[in-house]
Order: C-alpha cells, then structure tokens, then sequence
C-alpha cells in the first residue's frame, strides 16, 4: 500500500535533543510540514531565528543546507501568511514548509530506500532554552503516488559580508540557479544590487524597490523582507539554467547581505522514466492481481507511457505478474519495422 495525503513522521523535543536525525519514509514525497508549539519564558520570547539549522540529505547528498528561519520566510512568501506567535509567559507558535519543487513546477522526491534520505536537524539548544521552558516539533510529510520525479531541488546560502561601505563582486558556486533571495539586516546599508547570469543583467536597481516588486508579485499579506530574482524572463524555472551567477551588491555601511540560492537538478530521463513505471505500479493503475496468493499464473500486457519521458516517441510498458512477483521492462517500439 502506497503512502497517500499528510502522513505524521516525527514527534521531537528540541529543548533536549539538539541535533536530531529523521530517516524519511519510502513514497513520493511532494514537501515536509514543520510543527512548533511551546511556552516562552516568562520575560521572554522565542524568535524563529533562535529554532536553528537543517538539512536535507539524499544518497550522502546536502540538497538543502539552510536555517529555519528562511524556511518560514519562504513559506509566508509563497504560500500565504504562516502561522507564527511568540509572548512572554505565553505560547510559542510555528508552522512552515520545507519544499521539494519550486513554486508553480510541481515535483516529487521518490524515495525508495528508508535509508535514502534524512533530515539533520540542528536545533540551536542552547537559544532555546533561554527563551522557552517547552518545545515540541511534529515532522509531517505530503505524499503524492501518481506524480513523478523531474528534477532535485537545492536550497543552499552563500552570504556576503562588507566590514565598512564599499563595492563587493562575488560569484555564487553551484548552477541551474533557479531564484535567488536576498536580504539586508538595515535596508538602507544596501544602495545598490545587481546580478549577472552568464553575463546577462537580470536585476540592476536599487534593493529597497526589487523587494516592493517582490512582495506585489508573491501576493504577500504583510510586508516581507527578503528579494526574490527569478532567474527566467519565460516564468518557467526550467529555462533559468545558468551556469555563472554573480552578485555585485553596494554597501554604505558595515552589513550582511544574506543569500540563499535555489537551483535545481533536472533528472535523467531513465530516472523519470523509472519514476513514472514506480507511479503507476504504487498507485495499481495497471496491475492486473491475481485472484489468491495461493493460485500460480502469468500473464502479460502492453500499455502506453505518456511522452512526459522526454521521447520523440512513445515508449511501452511490458508489466508480466504473478501472485509473488512482479517485473517490469520499459521498451522503445522498433521503428525499423514497417506494416
């Protein structure tokens, strides 16, 4: 039986634990809920920047490596306004997503080994137990059977420092950027930023007016902080492929420029192609089951594949079944052979 809908994962005490590993479930994981609730001090209060670090990790792999916090900014950025609440003596609240797809390209991780990938959650111990006498953190998973694996997401920070006002160029490492976001702790530190893709301007302007665009185009509910490039000019984040990024940002005093970059991984098509035939044997779309356990047979069947595998032509599933085994082949018609 196949994982389907909001599935709870982990029950954590962060006060207690620190550093927490959490295996992810074997499905087709679309994104991850993280849960908060506790009691703050009673002079005072927990802060989203005071929860911590985390990463994600697949086949030995950082896909993301990034702090809580940025995680609830992306998630009030474009899923609407999340919930948070934070007073003395009072209760500690949170709730954000931690995405396996960009915004508008939906997308899967299809974990098949419950040793494939984890979450390395680095709870900041020492913060929170200043500023809470409780935390309790519930780890939820959405899982989708019928979707299939296109791509990998990364979500990584490359910040920049200025120790006194002045022009600082730095390239980001990594490729297939897909959006970048940015911040400043003072607004009015940053006079000006601009960002090259392969030597294309996709933003040069002022800061303060790329982050009024980026609220008015997220639809958000209250003002935000953080800068969002969207590196394509068609909105499909799958032409944002570029392979040298760089950043100029123009200081007029002594600041951080927080970065956080979002890029992707496009999947081999025998990856998406594997993906597809996990689908639909998960969701028993073209299983045909034998009436006992007991009862030995074979039989076999051809279905078509939709062209989502990227093919100039149709491939063809061969699926023979038997009351203990099941194999599958995935085949390319002879286009050589005519009549």
């Amino acid at each position: 039986m196949s994982i389907r809908g909001l599935q709870f994962i982990k029950m954590m005490t962060p006060l207690t634990e620190g550093r927490k590993q959490v295996y992810l479930p074997v499905g087709k994981l679309a994104f991850l809920i993280m849960y908060l609730t506790g009691t703050n001090d009673a002079a005072l209060t927990a802060a989203m920047e005071d929860v911590g670090r985390l990463r994600l990790v697949r086949n030995s792999e950082d896909l993301h490596n990034t702090d809580h916090e940025f995680y609830y900014d992306l998630t009030d950025l474009k899923g609407g306004y999340p919930l948070f609440s934070s007073t003395a003596a009072g209760a500690f609240l949170a709730a954000y997503k931690i995405p396996m797809a960009l915004s508008g390209l939906p997308n899967v991780m299809d974990i098949r080994s419950k040793n494939e990938a984890y979450l390395d959650i680095d709870w900041d111990e020492t913060a929170l137990n200043v500023e809470l006498t409780a935390l309790s953190a519930y780890l939820y998973g959405f899982y989708v059977p019928e979707a299939v694996e296109r791509y990998e997401l990364f979500i990584h920070e490359q910040d920049i420092y200025a120790g006194a006002a002045g022009t600082l160029t730095e390239p980001l490492s990594g490729e297939n950027f897909a959006a970048l976001y940015m911040k400043v702790a003072t607004p009015a530190n940053l006079t000006g930023l601009n960002v090259t893709v392969d030597g294309e301007s996709v933003w040069s302007g002022d800061e303060d007016i790329l982050t009024a665009i980026t609220n008015m185009m997220n639809h958000v509910e209250s003002a935000g902080t953080w800068s969002e490039v969207l590196l394509t000019a068609s909105g499909n984040p799958l032409m944002s492929i570029g392979h040298v990024v760089k950043l100029q940002a123009i200081f007029g005093a002594t600041d951080t420029l927080s970065v956080r970059k979002l890029s992707i991984r496009p999947s081999p098509i025998d990856k998406v192609r594997s993906s597809l035939v996990h689908a639909e044997v998960e969701t028993g779309n073209m299983i045909a089951r034998l009436r006992s356990s007991d009862e030995q047979g074979r039989m076999s069947f051809i279905v078509d594949i939709p062209p989502i595998i990227r093919s100039p032509h149709h491939a063809r599933l061969t699926i023979e079944s038997s009351s203990r085994s099941s194999n599958v082949s995935v085949r390319r018609p002879d286009l050589t052979r005519r009549g």
